[in-house]
C-alpha cells in the first residue's frame, strides 16, 4: 500500500499552531458593602438551624410526590431524546444531501470560520485544528464522506478518520476493509444553516472547535456555537444534488 502524503506542519515549521489561551470573562464588579450590615468575627462559628423535617403522613406524601416528579422529568427527557433522534435519522434537506457517500467536503467550524484540517505535530503524529484555509486546494482540508444511512456518517482524509476516543477528538488511521468502531461514526443534526456531529460511540459528545481553532476539550454539547459547522462541497458524484455557493 502506498504511503500517505506528509501532512503540513503549521506555518511551514515544525511547531504546533500558536494557540492563544482564552483569558475568560473579566472579574466581577466591586459590590458596595452596606456599613449597617453586621459582620460576624472570623473566630465565631455560626451554626445554622437545619431545615424542618417533614414527618408523619405529610412528610411521606411529599417524599412520594418528589419521587414521582423526578420520574416524570426523566421520562420526559427520555421521550424528548427519542423524538430528537427520530427526527435526526429521517430529516432530509439540501444541506444534508451534501453528506452523500464519496462526496468531498470541507468542514467549517462556526466559531473559527476556517476549515478543519490535519497537521503533523513535531512528534510526527497527526493532529486536528480548525484553522485551515478556506482555499479548496490544500488536500489536508478535504474530507471524504461515507453515509451509512439515517444521516449517520464517517469522514476520512486518505483513510485517516475523524473520531472521538475517550472523550477527545482525534485522527484514527484505518486500513481499507477493516471494520470500524462507533468512535468514527457521527449522527448528523441540522440546526438552521449549520450541522452538528454527535459521536455514536460516545453519545452526548460532539465535534467542536473554539474561535481560536483549537479543538474543544472536552467535547461540547449540541446547542453551542463551538459544535456547529457549515460545509463546502468540493466534489460530488451526484451533480443533481450539488448546491451552488
Amino acid at each position: 500500500m502506498a504511503q500517505p502524503p506528509m501532512y503540513p506542519s503549521p506555518h511551514g515549521s515544525a511547531q504546533p499552531p500558536p494557540y492563544t489561551v482564552d483569558p475568560g470573562p473579566p472579574p466581577p464588579a466591586y459590590v458596595y458593602q452596606n456599613p449597617n450590615v453586621k459582620v460576624v468575627p472570623s473566630n465565631v462559628t455560626v451554626v445554622h438551624a437545619p431545615p424542618p423535617r417533614r414527618t408523619g403522613f405529610l412528610g411521606s406524601l411529599m417524599h412520594e410526590v418528589d419521587k414521582v416528579g423526578n420520574q416524570i422529568s426523566r421520562e420526559i427527557d427520555y421521550a424528548a431524546d427519542k423524538v430528537s433522534n427520530a427526527i435526526d435519522k429521517n430529516y432530509c434537506s439540501n444541506l444534508l444531501n451534501l453528506f452523500n457517500t464519496n462526496n468531498t467536503i470541507q468542514l467549517i467550524p462556526r466559531a473559527s470560520q476556517k476549515t478543519v484540517q490535519i497537521l503533523m505535530n513535531p512528534g510526527g503524529l497527526m493532529v486536528l485544528d480548525g484553522n485551515g484555509p478556506l482555499d479548496p486546494r490544500p488536500f489536508n482540508t478535504w474530507w471524504t464522506v461515507t453515509n451509512e444511512g439515517n444521516n449517520q456518517v464517517r469522514f476520512h482524509n486518505n483513510n485517516n478518520y475523524l473520531a472521538i476516543v475517550q472523550g477527545c477528538m482525534t485522527i484514527v488511521p484505518m486500513t481499507p476493509g477493516v471494520p470500524h468502531t462507533l468512535d468514527t461514526k457521527f449522527q448528523l443534526s441540522q440546526m438552521g444553516s449549520f450541522v452538528t456531529l454527535e459521536c455514536l460511540g460516545h453519545r452526548g459528545k460532539y465535534l467542536g472547535f473554539l474561535h481560536t481553532g483549537q479543538p474543544k476539550m472536552p467535547c461540547g454539547i449540541r446547542k453551542e456555537i463551538d459544535t456547529q459547522f457549515s460545509v463546502k462541497l468540493l466534489s460530488t458524484a451526484y451533480p443533481s444534488t450539488a448546491v451552488k455557493h
